[in-house]
This record gives C-alpha cells, sequence and structure tokens, in this order.
C-alpha cells in the first residue's frame, strides 16, 4: 500500500497513513466520538472503567470496554501472525489482536476514529491504520495474511461495496488477500436472535423486529440467518465454523460451538440492553432453555462467530477451542478464562488461565487448592478434577520497551456426567420432589461430615471480604473453605448419579481462613432456586409452608446475613469493575414488561366497568347488582353516572378487583328538582392515605353510600385509579396498616362511628370516623 511521509502521522509508535483519506468522515458518532478522543488522550487504560461508570454513556462503554476484547482473545492467534483488521473503528479489538500478533494492519474509513485508536494504543509497535474506504484501498493491498477481521463489518457491504452481489463481491474480494491456510473472521448479529423477539431493538435500524420483518432495499445494512450466511460464505469459496458468542458479539462472556451449545439453564444473562430502551416480551431465559431442550439453539443464537478457510478446519494444526468463558468482569487479579479444547484422539481438555499478568497468582493457587482439597475430602463422596499446572512461556512484547510476563495456566480434567443441577432439574420435571429434598439435604450433610470441622473463629480476613458480621450462632467450619460448591459444580456419573463419586469441577474459591459450613450451603441453595422460583419443586415447598432454607436448619435472619454476605463478596472481587451487571442497573435505559403492560390495560379497561349493589333494605345482595358503563379518561380518571329508583337506601361501588389506590374526585347526589348534593361522608374499606385517596390492599374495593336523601335520582361521581406496582405493595400496606392500628389504639369512644348497616354479602366490622373493614378480608390476609 501507499505509504509517502507526507501522507502519513504518528502517534506514538502507531502509524497512520492517509493516502486513501478522502478528506471527509462519512460515518460518524458526532459528539461521542470527541469525548472518546478526549478520553484516550487524556486517561490512561486502566482508568477507563472509572470513565465508563461516570459518564454512563452506551458510546463510551461500547468502544473502551475490555469485554469487547473477548470476542477474539480466545482464538490460537500467535506471534507469527499477521492480522489484517477492517472497519477497525476505535480499536476495541486492535489492543488485543496486536497483544496476540506480529502485526495488524487496520483500515478504517473515519480519521476520528483512526485518531481514537491511535491515542489508545500509541505504545504498540506493530500496528498501521490506513485511513480510508476499503473499496479505494484493496486494489494496492499486495500483502497476504493469516487472518483477516471483520467484526461488525460484513453487514455493511451493501452501503461501502455497492453492486448487486456486495455481501458476495466483499467476501471473495477480501479472500484474494488470504494465505493459503489463512482465516476469515467474521462477527455478526442474526437476523433471527431471540433477543429480537423478545423486544429489544434491531441493532442497526433501532427499530422493533426491523430485521425479522425484513430490511427494506435502501436499509443500508442486513444481517443474516444462520442458514443464509452459511450459504453466502460457502458460494465464495470457504469452509464456515460457526461459534455462537452470549449473550453476543458485541460484548460476550462466553462462546460456544455445533461442539460444545450451551445447556438448559445457562443462559440467564439477557438482559443487557445498554444502547436503547427496550420491551420484555417473554422469559429469555425460559425460551432458550425450550429452544435448547429442542435443539434449536443454532439458530436462535443473538450472534454468529464464522471462522471461515479456503481449507477444511478441522485439518488445523492448532487445535480450535470449542468453548471460552470469560470471568474477566472483575478486578485483574482475578480475571480467568475456561478453555475446553480437542486433541486429535478426541479427548477434550479444559483449562484456566489467567487474563492478566496479576492473575498469576491467584492459577497458581488453584493447584494449591486442589492439593488441600485431596486431603479434605478424603473418605467423602466428594472429589477433586484432577489439576495440573502449566507455566505460562514469555510472549514477544506488543509494547515498546514493556516485557508482558508470561501468563500462567492450569489444565483440569474433562469430566463426563450431569451436574448436579441438572440432575435436580430432571428430577424436578419428573415430579419427583421428595426424591429432589432428600438428595439436597444429603449434599447438606456431606458438607457438615468433611473431616477436622471446628468452631467458627473470626478473622481481619474474613472480615475483609464479608463485612464485619455478629452471629448468634455457633457455626461449624472445615479447616479451609471451598466456597462455590454451587450444584453446577458437582457433577455426577451419568449412570450411577447420587450413587457415584461427586466429582468438584472447579475450586477457583478457597479460604485458608474460618467461613460458616451453613452460609456455603445457603450460596449453594441460593443459585439453585434464583431463577427457579415458579419451579414445581419451589410449588412443592410452598404447599407445605416451608422454604428450602428452611428445610436446610437456615432460618429468614440467617437467610438476610447471608445474602448480606454474598454481596460483600460479590463487591470484593469485582472492586470497581465497571461490570456489565452494575453497568445495566446504571445505564439510562429502561425495560418495559408487555405482560405487566397487558395486565395494566385489562385493569384499566375494567374501569369502565365497576360491581354496583344496591340495598333496599336488605343489604347489598347479588339479586339487586345493577349495569352501569363508565366513561375512563386517558388518565384513568372514572366517571359514572349511577340511576336511583325508589324504595333505594344505600348504594355500594366497587371500583376495581385488584389492591389500588382510589382518589375520590367528586360524589353528588342529583336530586328530581335537577339539584345537586355534595357528598362528604361515605364508608370504604380501603386505608386513608391522604384527603380523599384511598389505598385499597384487598382484591374487593368498596365505596358506600347509605341512608340516601329522599328524592335522589342519580348518583355522579367522578374518582381516579392507580395500580400498585406489585414490588411495593406489601411496604405501603405495612405502612397505612400500622398508622391504622394507632388511629384506633388512640381513638375516643366519642369519634367512632356508630352506625351500622346490613350485608348479607359480608359483615363488616365498624372502625373510626366512617371506616369499616371486612373481617373475612382481613383474616384471610
Amino acid at each position: 500500500m501507499k505509504n509517502s511521509r507526507e501522507k502519513t502521522e504518528t502517534i506514538g509508535s502507531v502509524v497512520l497513513n492517509y493516502h486513501y483519506y478522502s478528506g471527509k468522515d462519512y460515518y460518524s458518532e458526532g459528539v461521542s466520538e470527541d469525548i472518546l478522543l478526549d478520553i484516550v488522550q487524556n486517561y490512561r487504560e486502566s482508568e477507563y472503567e472509572h470513565v465508563i461508570q461516570n459518564t454512563r454513556s452506551w458510546s463510551v462503554m461500547y468502544h473502551l470496554s475490555y469485554i469487547r476484547e473477548n470476542i477474539v482473545s480466545w482464538l490460537p492467534i500467535t506471534k507469527e501472525d499477521t492480522v489484517l483488521e477492517i472497519g477497525a473503528g476505535c480499536g476495541a479489538i486492535t489492543g488485543q489482536l496486536s497483544n496476540m500478533a506480529k502485526k495488524v494492519t487496520c483500515i478504517e474509513l473515519s480519521k476520528k476514529r483512526s485518531l481514537i485508536n491511535a491515542h489508545r494504543h500509541k505504545e504498540y509497535d506493530n500496528i498501521e491504520i490506513v485511513v480510508g474506504n476499503f473499496k479505494d484501498i484493496e486494489p494496492e493491498i499486495t500483502e497476504k495474511y493469516d487472518y483477516i477481521s471483520l467484526i461488525g463489518v460484513l453487514e455493511y457491504a451493501q452501503s461501502y461495496i455497492g453492486g448487486d452481489n456486495p455481501y458476495h463481491d466483499f467476501l471473495k474480494t477480501v479472500g484474494k488477500h488470504l494465505k493459503d491456510d489463512g482465516k476469515l473472521i467474521i462477527a455478526i448479529e442474526n437476523k433471527f436472535g431471540l433477543k429480537y423477539f423478545a423486544g429489544c431493538k434491531e441493532d442497526h435500524l433501532g427499530t422493533y423486529y426491523g430485521g425479522i420483518e425484513g430490511y427494506s432495499k435502501d436499509a443500508g445494512v442486513r444481517t443474516f440467518s444462520k442458514k443464509k450466511l452459511e450459504k453466502i460464505v460457502r458460494e465464495c469459496g470457504y469452509q464456515p465454523k460457526f461459534y455462537y458468542p452470549y449473550p453476543d458479539y458485541k460484548l460476550p462472556h462466553t462462546i460456544y460451538s455445533d461442539e460444545y451449545l450451551p445447556s438448559m439453564g445457562e443462559l440467564t444473562t439477557n438482559m443487557r440492553n445498554f444502547d436503547a430502551d427496550r420491551v420484555v416480551t417473554f422469559d429469555e431465559a425460559k425460551g432458550f432453555d425450550s429452544i435448547i431442550e429442542e435443539g434449536d439453539f443454532d439458530y436462535f443464537s443473538n450472534s454468529f462467530f464464522v471462522l471461515a478457510s479456503f481449507d477444511d478446519l478441522s485439518k488445523c494444526t492448532r487445535q480450535l477451542p470449542l468453548y471460552a468463558k470469560y470471568a474477566n468482569e472483575r478486578s485483574k487479579e482475578f480475571r480467568v478464562a475456561t478453555i475446553i479444547q480437542q486433541d486429535e484422539d478426541r479427548k477434550r481438555h479444559v483449562y484456566k488461565m489467567a487474563l492478566d499478568k496479576e492473575t498469576n497468582r491467584h492459577i497458581e493457587m488453584i493447584c494449591e487448592n486442589y492439593k488441600s482439597l485431596c486431603d479434605l475430602y478424603e473418605g467423602t463422596v466428594l472429589v477433586p478434577n484432577v489439576c495440573t499446572f502449566i507455566e505460562g512461556i514469555e510472549p514477544a512484547p506488543a509494547i515498546v520497551g514493556v516485557s508482558k510476563r508470561a501468563r500462567h495456566k492450569v489444565e483440569l480434567e474433562f469430566i463426563k456426567g450431569i451436574t448436579l443441577e441438572n440432575y435436580l432439574d430432571q428430577l424436578d420435571e419428573q415430579g419427583e420432589y421428595e426424591k429432589m429434598l432428600a438428595l439436597i439435604l444429603r449434599y447438606c450433610d456431606t458438607l457438615y461430615q468433611i473431616k477436622g470441622c471446628r468452631e467458627f473463629r473470626n478473622s481481619k480476613e474474613f472480615e475483609e471480604i464479608f463485612g464485619k458480621r455478629e452471629f448468634n450462632e455457633k457455626y461449624q467450619v472445615a479447616p479451609i473453605c471451598n466456597y462455590d460448591m454451587i450444584f453446577s459444580n458437582i457433577v455426577f456419573d451419568e449412570q450411577k448419579k447420587e450413587n457415584g463419586p461427586w466429582n468438584v469441577l472447579d475450586y477457583e474459591w478457597m479460604f485458608r481462613f474460618d467461613v460458616p459450613i451453613k452460609f456455603v450451603v445457603f450460596r449453594s441453595l441460593y443459585y439453585y432456586m434464583l431463577n427457579r422460583m415458579n419451579s414445581g419443586f419451589a410449588s412443592y415447598l410452598a404447599a407445605q409452608n416451608t422454604t428450602i432454607y428452611e428445610k436446610c436448619l437456615i432460618s429468614g435472619k440467617e437467610t438476610e446475613l447471608f445474602e448480606e454476605m454474598e454481596h460483600c463478596f460479590q463487591v470484593s472481587i469485582i472492586r470497581g469493575v465497571a461490570s456489565l451487571e452494575v453497568m445495566q442497573v446504571m445505564m439510562p435505559t429502561s425495560t418495559i414488561n408487555v405482560q405487566n403492560m397487558i395486565k395494566a390495560g385489562e385493569y384499566l379497561r375494567d374501569l369502565e366497568t365497576p360491581k354496583i349493589y344496591l340495598d333496599f333494605g336488605d343489604g347489598f345482595n347479588n339479586a339487586d347488582q345493577i349495569y352501569v358503563l363508565g366513561q375512563v379518561d386517558e388518565g384513568q380518571q372514572v366517571f359514572l353516572d349511577i340511576p336511583v329508583e325508589a324504595g333505594v337506601l344505600g348504594v355500594r361501588i366497587d371500583p376495581t378487583e385488584y389492591p389500588c389506590f382510589v382518589h375520590v374526585d367528586n360524589i353528588e347526589y342529583v336530586m328530581s328538582d335537577g339539584k345537586k348534593q355534595s357528598v362528604d361522608r361515605y364508608l370504604i374499606n380501603g386505608l386513608e392515605a391522604a384527603e380523599k385517596t384511598i389505598f385499597y390492599d384487598t382484591s374487593d374495593a368498596q365505596i358506600v353510600l347509605e341512608q340516601l336523601p329522599r328524592g335522589t335520582k342519580m348518583i355522579h361521581m367522578q374518582y381516579h385509579v392507580t395500580i400498585v406496582p406489585g414490588e411495593f405493595f406489601k411496604e405501603i400496606r405495612q405502612l397505612f396498616q400500622a398508622r391504622r392500628d394507632a388511629r384506633i389504639e388512640h381513638a375516643k369512644p366519642s369519634v367512632v362511628d356508630k352506625v351500622m348497616y346490613k350485608c348479607k354479602i359480608k359483615t363488616p366490622q365498624i372502625l373510626p370516623a366512617g371506616y369499616y373493614y371486612n373481617k373475612d378480608e382481613v383474616k384471610k390476609d
């Protein structure tokens, strides 16, 4: 490629080539890119996490989060390889590629983005950035590359390449610059990704169901189904191998393959709407479980990662991973990746490796943990997974003057079988709840029977991680604590199940200070039940008026205490990192549940038809119910005109059949002569929230008018209704009932309402100042 001095710029060690630059950026995020440029010029990379949290900007998070690198860091790229990164953008992937490869050549249309890339990687001496349109640059590319990257690029081929077959033309053109055994990398959204059905906006158009309904001809962007993408890739002469980044390719934490697909219950981190508001049409975790059970995950995966080559990739001399999982939303000393590979004999190997040099000690400790557990579990059903330490090899430095320390890893035995978690789920499906409970109790007993258990002793190390705690009980502790004994880390032999050895897969988190065994038990129960609150097993326990914690002798107070301790642990390993879970809460986007909207709509529709009963002297009877159609405006204000015939002594209006707030705007009697008389006294079975505002904590809200004036022909009412959010109902109810109880306790007899009225449906209990409460309702609650 042309590289005349007058058309180049050097920022640190990075060279920018402007020979093909038109002088105008045709694609820009505007002021967001100015902010990004300012950040990379004035902040170190180690400070990006703090900046991301402070700005709460999707653009800043998307371009600067190190989690973006997970999409490529599992690939077997070495210091012998050269990489062409087309569409490098602001360099989210460039740094990781340059750490792995001998040389990285970036092609980027935008000068502003290229400057951001250069400034953030100015210490790297193996990066060149060519600024301009790939279509103009490509004819002068003479080098052939080991890897060519199209991450988030192929979908824009129609805009940048043009022609009748832009996607085919693009891939064929790119292929001319691959070595014979080179590999093309494609990362792209799935047109039929489950998240789009569940209410996420199409990533490029920003519209709901934009891809599912079919892209318009002038959209300028297009994603594909797996079938269509595979067809295009093959028609261009490549042999593709598909991977499935989860939750998607932009911020993935797990990479699956056709040889290692997700199991039911694994895909639970679906709320990742950082860039835009979304709706939730159904529970994606349950949707994925159903899809996995049917064997259709590859069709509905949110994104695709395709590794394509002109050769059959199964013949690749470097073993490609089957699976990669990143635990790197932590402080640096705890960032690890788990990789599963398969050798020529189809034997699988599991590796847990450090992702930062600071993590090396953590990796070394895993091997020490294995040795300690072999002794600790002797004589029990528990067997720790075999672990072998592999010292890292010093890599060639990618940064000028800096020699990065080798990153260690351990190899763990790949154990076939079924996890305790999945086995319990099978029993749940079969309705074998007693067997489930027995197995969980046996698991608890196993932990308590570990040799050398003694009474808990507090320590500075304990308080640093779990906070200062006052324990009212004497707790047992094991000599060392294997903290992560969750059910997914226990594997049974498929045939022997609970009768065989219980293989302990992961013992990354172990403490050599005292931690109560009961807390470890609680944690296992907590993470199992977390996404199974509506399971058959949960219903089985609820029918017995108990919980799994009570069955395992963990009290309600202990549950609260242990939840706080677990929160402290999670905070201790994150230590200010902008984890996706934290950012999901912090980002200024909202999530709307469609089922709640529909439910609210049903409620509001019912406002037009309140139940109305007339009292002719023998109370309110179903036989004397009348039907009145009210008018409801957009603000949920209800307008009612209730006709009153001769002989009616009282009227009962039931405005809703669910907990709510009702504000009474106006009630008036319309007399036979046309005159109106305001009503300022009525009976309710709710709790006074404010003047004329009633909180109904019942599904049978009532307003009662009695002793109607002679000559009443009509009752005109206006009131507003507000639904009580379910998550606040309990707190609101307790607040108002406490207020009511205090009022009753201090009420003088002179203010107690002595008026009684007959009611054959329900008998009221007279309470102060015009309030009545139904005894049956109170008892029921």
